[in-house]
């Protein structure tokens, strides 16, 4: 993939949960919340930060299966308290 086409690669993902809008918000922007839930069981969460504001960045440190260190970060985008979140 080269730099052009992953500038217009994206994924939407819609889901119907059956609970609370703010239960469900918490839990996509609580660190406590995150780190619970978060990944296969497998995976080791070392550290997980999530600064969930317009411009705030994510950060999730693991362990995986196979014993390598791996950081998943990135960048919140849209936050709608309660309702919507978009990160890249």
């Amino acid at each position: 993939m080269n730099e052009t086409t992953a500038e217009k690669t994206s994924l939407e993902i819609q889901r119907f949960i059956n609970a609370p809008r703010a239960r469900v918000y918490a839990a996509w922007t609580d660190p406590a919340q995150l780190r619970e839930r978060f990944g296969p069981v497998w995976v080791r969460t070392c550290e997980l930060v999530a600064d969930a504001r317009v411009g705030g960045k994510f950060r999730w440190d693991v362990i995986n299966c196979d014993g390598k260190e791996m950081t998943i970060q990135g960048e919140y985008r849209e936050v709608v308290p309660g309702k919507k979140i978009v990160f890249i």
